[in-house]
């Protein structure tokens, strides 16, 4: 049944219910049949498998196996170190990522505890998790609706729907019977779950509850699921290319060493697995997942500190590579208060400076401040705007509003002009009110002024003008004439084209009577003016969006509200706004047409959240890293859907906070750009410690191979390794995480979405810095095997060291090394310090026999410092010669 176009009648028919609502015995079997009136949430945070998922990668699986096999054959020490490496950096992703869940879980505050229904033909309050279709619910201002219900009746009923539609203005709701096809934005006789009362009262008989509403709906679409973000697929490629090659290593290597045998023995054969181990060690990049994980994390920090908190780590870096940002209108492009920006008043046009519901601001004619004070027309007609008033605003945690957005900024404006409500109300107190209705479009109040009464009337322009017969000009009362009238309609229009909502504003004196009807009272008015008012732009918007498009970042606005107000909005905040398309315009459209579409528009209106979605799916068509910006319940499925959502902290729903991976403290979209500054720093650090272990891993794998192929022992260890690919190049690829970001990071082009960390340049870079340190290390183990293995296993060792903290400065900028210098990061100086006490402490105390290590003299460590400055010359080579770079 569709209950916006069915009689009241028949609703009641369809839900076996009626005016005087469910009788206390029915409403259980009901909530048996129906359900609790609650969102249910798939999934949710359970630490046993959000730990165990650290280690649903290739390369982990490889060095457990790796493990295994140690173990089983008597390498105990090689397994306990591999599995404490594994845990540890399990623990560090686990922890991050735990964190952030727990402190942004949400509260679920969109619906209230409880809420006051009509059971047995008496009002009670009962729990909302337990109301049922049929229920009739009685609705006051401050009240959050708490399920989707058809009204009944109503006096005056406005609902603020903004965290659901996207309209920043109050909703006028009646009772009436609506058509077939009204959307979800124009079903005017319903209320829909986790919006607010406004103003007015209404019962209303309860239709949908729990997932079954729209609430429902919405949130089903957002917990569909969350596609893998960028990073994590660029890593698991990476990590399957390490994975495979690594067993083609080991393949080939034991087979090599088969062959060289000329016995195949339990005791060749177990020399194999220590080898294919010692390979395995050597080729993954053990501290990868570590170094990944502390990276985001300290980006993550970083972003608290510019007021974006990151839920999902590595959405740290995909905010680096986003080409579009795809934003909602209402309450982040604008600040979802309304503000009244221009006055018409006795032939002048005043515009009215401030913004929110602050009363702080200036009245300026022709770009001149001017006072309010001295013009009585405009005066009077803001005493009308403050008497005629049902709101308040209040001074909290800043101003804010009690009552109707519309009139609350009404006051601020007053306010602006010394005319406090409380003051006015108490020198002119009301005598009677007229309400709001939909056919008069227009509300009035009697004040007593002296001892005589006035109607204080504001409302539809051309309602207030229709019974209008005087006007208020130059200082007295004259006969309003046709030629007032165009004037005032052209000023109207005027407004309107620039998405100003505009009221009119009129008075009269009458005599006391015993009541106040709108025929009596509102005819033989007296015209004082016009305002035009707006939900207008946050101030720092304009150079937010012209930065992001400096950075190759595109912005698009996507709202709910009408096509003339996004419109205005995009000129204001210099977007793009020629060419608006409407939700009824995206209906009619394919998926290929929209794609096509989408190219060249930049405002979305009328927009629902399946539209969203849509307009994120074709964005990705064109490889675009989509992030979404909202606040809202309608922005959800877009947020999930999209490869980063941004919701907002302070006005943002619960539902939208958990579909999103990154929250803005300030809902500041200033906050949007630096977190995506400081995702392209994380991008380059990421792309500077790829290089460097993946480099790095490559001279010991290459050390390895030929090593096994051209010597009788092993130029390293399995252990060796370990403790190479941790505490030597662990400690400083986390320092290169905390590197500075580029002073060109956002005049840079965003990096494409399919563009490998690992491509061919990278990789033909990667070994020959590899290929560099391998022949450095093999011609010292040489040179140094007839003093004994041990001794030439110790000079290896001490060598890949030392290659690998030249290698780390290397790997740090585009720019030569010789011009860049060593001391811009003072934490990577710290851990290459760390990294060298380290292995002196290795070399020169007892941890010395467990690694089977032997001291070295001085005269070996000159030797050693000399050829590990060798892939310094590599890499210079690399950048000024043949062009390469570290980051893209």
């Amino acid at each position: 049944m569709l209950w916006h176009s069915s009689p009241i009648d028949a609703v009641y028919k369809e839900l076996n219910s009626s005016a005087s609502g469910l009788s206390s015995a029915e409403a259980p079997s009901r909530l048996e049949r129906y359900g609790r009136n609650e969102l249910k949430r798939v999934g949710g945070v359970n630490p046993i498998v959000m730990f165990f998922d650290q280690f649903k990668n290739f390369l982990v699986i490889l060095l457990l196996i790796a493990a295994l096999v140690s173990a089983a054959i008597g390498e105990g020490l090689d397994a306990i170190a591999i599995l404490a490496i594994l845990v540890l950096n399990a623990a560090l992703g686990f922890f991050q990522e735990y964190k952030a869940e727990r402190a942004l879980e949400a509260l679920r505050k969109m619906v209230k505890n409880t809420c006051t229904v009509i059971r047995d033909g008496r009002k009670t309050e009962v729990v909302t998790s337990e109301l049922v279709p049929g229920d009739i619910v009685t609705l006051e201002p401050g009240d959050k609706v708490p399920a989707d219900a058809r009204i009944v009746e109503s006096s005056n009923l406005k609902m603020q729907e903004a965290s659901l539609t996207g309209e920043s203005v109050p909703v006028k709701k009646f009772s009436g019977v609506l058509k077939d096809d009204a959307t979800v934005v124009q079903r005017t006789n319903m209320v829909f779950m986790g919006t607010d009362v406004s103003y007015g009262v209404a019962r209303a008989i309860v239709v949908s509850t729990g997932m079954q509403t729209e609430l429902g709906r919405i949130a089903s679409l957002v917990q569909e699921g969350k596609e893998k973000l960028p990073l994590e697929i660029k890593m698991e490629e990476i990590s399957k290319k390490l994975g495979l090659a690594t067993l083609v290593i080991v393949a080939v290597v034991a087979l090599a060493g088969v062959l060289k045998s000329p016995l195949i023995t339990l005791d060749i054969v177990r020399q194999m697995f220590i080898v294919g181990v010692a390979l395995a060690v050597a080729a993954i990049p053990e501290g990868l997942p570590a170094v990944v994980t502390v990276s985001l994390a300290l980006g993550v920090q970083r972003m608290v500190k510019r007021n974006a908190i990151i839920r999902k780590l590595p959405a740290v870096e995909t905010l680096g590579s986003i080409s579009v940002i795809c934003t909602d209108k209402t309450g982040t492009l604008t600040q979802n208060r309304m503000t009244v920006t221009r006055v018409y008043c006795d032939e002048n046009v005043y515009d009215v400076t401030g913004i929110g519901y602050k009363p702080e601001g200036a009245f300026t004619k022709a770009g001149r401040q001017t006072d309010a004070i001295k013009n009585d027309t405009l005066m009077l007609m803001l005493r009308t705007a403050v008497l005629a008033n049902n709101a308040e605003i209040v001074q909290k945690n800043g101003w804010d509003v009690l009552g109707d957005p519309t009139e609350g900024c009404l006051l601020t404006l007053t306010g602006k002009a010394g005319l406090q409500k409380a003051e006015q109300e108490k020198r002119h107190p009301r005598m009677a009110e007229i309400p709001f209705d939909a056919e008069r479009k227009m509300m009035s109040t009697v004040n007593a002024v002296g001892r005589g009464l006035v109607v204080h009337t504001k409302g539809a322009p051309e309602e207030i003008l229709e019974r209008c017969d005087r006007i208020l000009a130059d200082g007295r009362i004259r006969t309003i004439t046709q030629k007032d009238r165009v004037r005032i309609l052209s000023e109207v229009g005027h407004m309107g084209s620039e998405a100003l909502r505009v009221l009119a504003f009129a008075y009269r004196e009458i005599e006391k009577r015993s009541e106040y009807t709108p025929e009596q009272t509102e005819r033989e008015l007296v015209f004082l003016g016009i305002a035009g008012m707006m939900d207008p732009p946050r101030e720092e918007i304009k150079s937010s969006i012209a930065k992001a498009r400096e950075a190759g970042i595109r912005t698009i606005m996507v709202t709910g509200d009408n096509a003339l107000t996004a419109r205005a909005i995009a000129q204001l905040v210099e977007l793009d706004g020629s060419d608006v398309v409407e939700g009824k315009e995206l209906d009619k459209m394919g998926d290929d047409a929209l794609a096509e579409k989408i190219r060249t528009v930049s405002v979305f209106a009328r927009v629902d959240p399946e539209h969203k979605v849509r307009i994120v799916d074709a964005l990705k068509k064109h490889g675009h890293v989509v992030a979404m910006t909202g606040d809202g319940v309608n922005d959800a499925p877009a947020l999930k859907k999209s490869d980063v959502g941004v919701a907002m902290g302070v006005t943002g729903t619960d539902v939208a906070k958990e579909a999103s991976d990154m929250v803005l403290v300030d809902d500041n979209y200033s906050s949007i750009v630096a977190a995506i500054e400081e995702g392209r720093g994380v991008y380059d650090n990421v792309q500077k410690f790829v290089n460097y272990l993946l480099s790095s891993n490559i001279g010991e794998v290459f050390v390895l191979f030929f090593g096994v192929l051209l010597f009788p022992v092993l130029p390293l260890q399995a252990l060796q390794l370990l403790w190479i690919n941790i505490a030597t190049d662990g400690l400083p690829a986390i320092a290169l995480g905390a590197d500075p970001i580029s002073k060109d990071a956002m005049r840079r082009k965003p990096v494409a979405k399919n563009k490998a960390i690992l491509d061919w340049n990278t990789a033909a870079f990667l070994l020959s810095v590899g290929a560099t340190m391998a022949v450095g290390t093999l011609a010292l183990f040489y040179a140094y095997l007839p003093k004994g293995a041990a001794y030439a296993q110790t000079v290896a060792f001490t060598t890949i060291v030392m290659y690998e903290i030249v290698n780390v400065f290397c790997c740090r900028t585009n720019d030569s090394l010789l011009k860049e210098g060593i001391l811009r990061n003072k934490y990577l100086l710290a851990a290459v310090a760390l990294s060298v006490a380290l292995q002196f402490v290795l070399l020169y105390t007892p941890l010395a026999a467990v690694f089977e290590v032997v001291p070295l003299t001085f005269g070996d460590w000159v030797a050693v410092v000399a050829v590990s400055l060798t892939v310094l010359a590599t890499t210079e080579i690399a950048k000024r010669l043949l062009g390469y770079r570290i980051i893209d």
